[in-house]
């Protein structure tokens, strides 16, 4: 028996899907079902960053077009998201081959009319200086856009205007099974009871590979955990979110270690992140964990007095393709959102509002 019926479901309560289901109750009777709690997966074991700088081609375009709806976000949502656009983003390069690539990054960015453009090691060294002298260069980025956002406040915003829009969230519910019937989708049967819909949104990260299995869709997502580490509070000394360019390196898909360092509103110094791939456990890794504190103490010194309070792990789902945001082939009313591994914050009230649309 159905215990519940509404126009869409949406699958998987992270940022993304919190996201879809708010733009998506604007229009339609919407019920979002999560299998642990919103926030529980990689969306809130992030560093909260907002950015366009390091992103390239449609992803720029993208992140560029969220970080306009994130500039009256708060007012839309009427909650305070701890959002600051006003930062810039440092890129450090460490190696001399990585400023070709710094500057392929500036220049594309200049294309578009973003603001960003090189520096040397000097001026590194004066917008910054506890930072050493051992670098070779890097870019810096603002243009009032970037910076970053609360995750948890942020999900709870898109929840909080969920419901008023009559939306329903269905926690401890894991979905099992896609209900289809000639190709048409007709609901989905959860851990404790079936909802009929007349469509479906899969944004359930990872997981979104065996709901789609069934389907003979290949989802090309890899499993990819990352650790961040979280100090105690500090005065806002930070005002610049740190990036290093190690990232830029083409990935083989083995460990390494993306430095970030962020500063929140209340003051703790987010240090990440970690890439893990063929991971889906959240375990921490020690040894990621030492990687992680001696390239953030060697790039800057002062780290090494503040004490880690809290380090937490997520599994992000990685797609060597990019993103992927539209229908779901031979199957009517399955649509799906997936793949934003690292970018999800950053792009979720894009992904959300483009969902919408399609749907």
């Amino acid at each position: 028996m159905d215990k519940y019926s509404c126009d869409i479901v949406v699958v998987g309560g992270g940022v993304i899907g919190c996201s879809a289901a708010y733009y998506l109750s604007k229009k339609y009777r919407v019920i979002l079902v999560e299998k642990e709690y919103p926030g529980a997966g990689a969306s809130g074991a992030c560093s909260g960053g907002l950015n366009y700088f390091g992103k390239k081609g449609k992803i720029l375009e993208q992140a560029v077009e969220s970080l306009y709806i994130y500039k009256d976000l708060e007012k839309k949502l009427q909650i305070d998201l701890e959002k600051d656009q006003n930062r810039k983003i440092l890129l450090i390069a460490n190696e001399e081959n990585q400023l070709e690539l710094i500057n392929k990054l500036v220049e594309e960015c200049v294309i578009k009319g973003l603001d960003a453009k090189f520096i040397n090691c000097r001026t590194i060294k004066k917008m910054l200086p506890v930072i050493p002298g051992n670098l070779v260069g890097g870019a810096i980025a603002g243009g009032g856009l970037q910076g970053v956002v609360n995750p948890f406040n942020l999900i709870l915003g898109f929840l909080q205007k969920f419901r008023d829009n009559k939306g329903i969230i269905l926690k401890k519910q894991k979905v099992e099974e896609l209900l289809v019937k000639n190709k048409k989708i007709e609901g989905v049967r959860t851990t404790s009871f079936k909802i009929k819909s007349f469509a479906v949104l899969i944004t359930a990260g990872y997981d979104s590979i065996e709901l789609l299995n069934p389907f003979s869709f290949n989802t090309h997502l890899i499993p990819c955990k990352g650790t961040v580490l979280i100090t105690e509070k500090n005065p806002n000394w930070l005002k610049i979110n740190l990036l290093s360019a190690d990232f830029l390196k083409e990935s083989n898909r083995k460990n390494k270690v993306n430095l970030t360092i962020e500063q929140t509103f209340s003051g703790n110094i987010l240090i990440g992140s970690s890439s893990e791939f063929y991971k889906d456990d959240k375990l921490v890794n020690n040894d990621i964990v030492m990687e992680i504190a001696q390239k953030a103490i060697k790039l800057l010194p002062i780290l090494r007095k503040e004490k880690i309070i809290r380090i937490f792990t997520g599994v992000r789902p990685f797609r060597q393709k990019g993103p992927f945001i539209g229908k779901i082939p031979k199957i009517e009313g399955l649509f799906a959102a997936f793949g934003h591994s690292g970018t999800g914050i950053t792009l979720a009230p894009y992904v959300g509002k483009k969902i919408s649309t399609l749907m």
